[in-house]
């Protein structure tokens, strides 16, 4: 559901942003801005469109779905700033195999590719399909009469643009390119062994046809642009997270830059340490290579940070830019009251927080992650969580508990050389009590667990308890401080580990260990 949220997320932020262009402008609505926009756009293409022979240019194309060759001719008439393009003699729709098109669906296929041969540089927008005809015969494959069945409407469909650049390959021979690889897709889908059904989809390809400028990129389907459910939510080897650690200096770089070498050799995800730096126009240029790991890790679930104390309405483009810059994934916001009671100068005004993140979240265009940093979440913070709306802000929590690195043992440390309040050093929920609690009052929100995770026996604990995911650091630093060779044999061990323990509990399946209960414990 996290790609669900996200669209959410950027169509609200999206709506916010131009609430607030228009009340700049004092525009009431956009009817006088889209037809300027959309006027011209409209010129751009006739434009490009006079600068193409006025001419009949015509093709045929030929496909075999069903045992049986179907010729498709097409006419493509230039006449000054206009192109109708004719698909008489299409074949009749057909009664089995779900191959017709409604004519929405093959009209765009007709009209998209045009767009990219004339105008790929001016935004998409109606203005830019005003010069074009489209003659579908009513009755055919390509403009069938209900009820026929259109399921497989790509199977027909992908075959309009390859017709349409044979046809203008002597016209606007520099503008069109060759076939693509038709698509081919696995579909999986089932009940995992807790009963729960899934389903999935992935899509393959030959690859772009090539054109007179350059070859076609590799696995990329055209015209679509639909993207694959990602690799790693299909194949995750394991339910663990990189926490996270570090940022800003150029030592917390290389221990980034190791961790998440390690990551995308294991496919697991990584959380990285606060960016907080990054929203200072000043410090934040120097401090961002620190954050940048996409190059060594294109492919792993990628978890900004920021602190609550930092979300707010006016920080939101800032919080995003940083969030880009790194190419996360998603947001964890992470909140630390008794860290910063105890740090010198720390920020201790909490008020409202909470009410807050209900407000800025859906602004982000990111789903978030709520997260402590060693004292805990568990049902009183959840209850707050709940109590403007019944439903959390956040697309998933990490309780971070008691029992890991004490942050108010640190700031101690750094304020006054020693610790001088030993009761705050072990304060806070230990990570089994807020797991249970949290998971009793949100059976399905997604719940990370961190905070005395050291081990794989640990993992497995926190699994069994009703965490879906663990995030361990502390234990893993010193390895990541070495070499991404030594993180990624440290991670490794740790998940044998894990493994070794749920065949101890007698299940080969990670979401039926939590079946198992304390058992593991």
């Amino acid at each position: 559901m996290g790609d669900v949220h996200s669209f959410v997320a950027a169509n609200q932020l999206g709506a916010e942003r131009l609430l607030t262009f228009m009340d700049d402008y004092g525009m009431h609505d956009l009817r006088a801005l889209a037809a300027v926009v959309q006027n011209r756009s409209e010129m751009a293409v006739r434009e490009a469109i006079r600068a193409l022979p006025d001419g009949v240019y015509q093709s045929e194309i030929w496909n075999n779905p069903l045992g049986e060759r179907l010729r498709y001719p097409l006419k493509v008439t230039v006449t000054g700033d206009t192109i109708t393009l004719d698909f008489t003699g299409a074949p009749p729709q057909q009664g089995q195999g779900g191959l017709n098109c409604t004519w929405s669906y093959a009209a765009a296929h007709a009209t998209y590719p045009m767009k990219c041969i004339l105008s790929p540089g001016v935004r998409s927008n109606a203005g830019c399909y005003r010069p074009f005809t489209v003659v579908l015969p009513e009755g055919s494959i390509l403009n069938a009469n209900r009820p026929a069945a259109v399921n497989l409407r790509t199977r027909t469909g992908w075959y309009i643009a390859p017709n349409i650049f044979r046809a203008l390959s002597e016209a606007a021979p520099g503008q069109v390119q060759a076939a693509t690889g038709l698509p081919h897709a696995i579909n999986i889908y089932g009940r995992d062994a807790a009963g729960q059904l899934y389903a999935d989809h992935f899509f393959m390809g030959g690859g772009q046809g090539a054109c007179a400028r350059a070859d076609g990129k590799s696995a990329l389907l055209y015209p679509t642009s639909a993207s694959n459910t990602s690799i790693e939510l299909m194949e995750t080897r394991a339910p663990v997270l990189v926490g996270a650690m570090t940022g800003g200096a150029e030592l917390s770089g290389t221990i980034n830059r190791n961790l998440a070498t390690a990551a995308q050799r294991l496919g697991i995800g990584m959380m990285l340490g606060s960016q907080r730096v990054m929203l200072d126009s000043v410090l934040g240029e120097r401090a961002a290579p620190s954050f940048a790991v996409r190059d060594v890790a294109p492919d792993v679930l990628l978890f900004g940070n920021i602190g609550l104390a930092q979300l707010t309405k006016d920080a939101v483009p800032d919080i995003v830019a940083a969030l880009d810059r790194v190419a996360a994934d998603a947001l964890a916001v992470h909140t630390n009251p008794l860290q910063e009671a105890v740090q010198l100068g720390g920020d201790t005004d909490c008020a409202g927080s909470l009410d807050r993140l209900h407000d800025v979240a859906g602004l982000l265009g990111y789903p978030v992650l709520l997260k402590e940093v060693g004292h805990g979440l568990g049902a009183t913070a959840v209850a707050e969580l709940l109590r403007l709306t019944g439903e959390p802000p956040v697309a998933g929590l990490d309780v971070a508990g008691a029992g890991g690195t004490s942050w108010s043992r640190v700031e101690q440390l750094v304020r006054y050389g020693e610790v001088r309040h030993p009761d705050l050093a072990d304060w806070g929920i230990p990570t089994a009590q807020a797991i249970t609690e949290v998971r009793a009052a949100l059976p399905e929100i997604p719940l990370v667990a961190s905070g005395g995770i050291r081990t794989g026996t640990d993992a497995a604990k926190a699994l069994a308890l009703g965490a879906d995911v663990v995030a361990v650091a502390r234990p893993l630093l010193p390895a990541a401080i070495e070499s991404a060779d030594a993180a990624t044999g440290w991670l490794q061990r740790f998940i044998d580990e894990l493994r070794i323990c749920l065949h101890g509990c007698g299940t080969s399946d990670l979401r039926t260990l939590r079946d198992v209960g304390t058992t593991a414990s």
